[in-house]
């Protein structure tokens, strides 16, 4: 119950912030432990002379970090991507702000901006040491970790009883379970048995890429210390 209610509570809750732009517009996303979500897109304006409401004119850095001041706080890295050198000009704005306003900010290049710049950052490996600091970050990895050992005929195994025959004979390393399985099924053997040979337990949400693979193998996997 515990691990299900940090589960519940972590898929609301933004864990990494995404602006991916270049010199025309900037599209704020938020990954959660649920996935990636688009929040808003803002245009530059710059094609003509363009104004606000007031009659200035119009601050395209000053509405992006509007914008992210309603979703981002200090505790969490805020990851500026895209093509060109927009990203840094506004990684220079964001500099100048009082200290503690966002959380660590990263720059990374990416060859397109908008939401296709996201998941090409995310999919290329690119800003891993970024994703680590989520929950969702580390659901994924743990994963493709597993698929890789899977597809080597490596130190991995999958499936309900596949995984409490692992788990029984002390070879679990990482244990794999999906929030819906355990929800369902009983497994608490299966995790007592993999913590009290220190083994570590992920929880991990269906309602992302790396939760939907896990759920192709029946929901359950581990990674082994050893062959079985």
């Amino acid at each position: 119950m515990d691990r299900l209610e940090t589960a519940a509570r972590d898929t609301v809750k933004p864990r990494i912030v995404f602006v991916s732009l270049d010199q025309d517009e900037a599209t704020v996303a938020v990954l959660r432990q649920s996935g990636l979500k688009e929040v808003v897109t803002v245009r530059s304006m710059r094609a003509g002379k363009q104004y606000d409401e007031k009659g200035k004119p119009f601050d395209y850095h000053g509405e992006i970090i509007s914008k992210l001041s309603a979703v981002a706080t200090p505790d969490m890295p805020l990851v500026l991507l895209g093509p060109g050198f927009e990203k840094e000009t506004l990684a220079d704005d964001i500099k100048r702000l009082p200290k503690g306003t966002f959380g660590s900010v990263y720059v990374q290049h990416t060859g397109q901006s908008g939401m296709v710049g996201v998941n090409e950052l995310i999919k290329s490996g690119m800003g891993a040491a970024i994703l680590r600091e989520s929950s969702v970050g580390v659901e994924m990895e743990a994963v493709e970790n597993l698929m890789t050992q899977i597809g080597k005929n490596g130190l991995a195994t999958y499936g309900p009883a596949e995984v409490a025959s692992a788990s029984e004979a002390g070879a679990v390393e990482t244990l794999l379970v999906l929030d819906s399985v355990l929800r369902e099924k009983d497994l608490d053997d299966v995790v007592r048995a993999v913590e009290n040979q220190k083994g570590r337990v992920i929880v991990v949400s269906e309602d992302h890429d790396a939760g939907r693979q896990l759920a192709s193998l029946g929901g359950v996997g581990a990674i082994l210390r050893y062959a079985v």
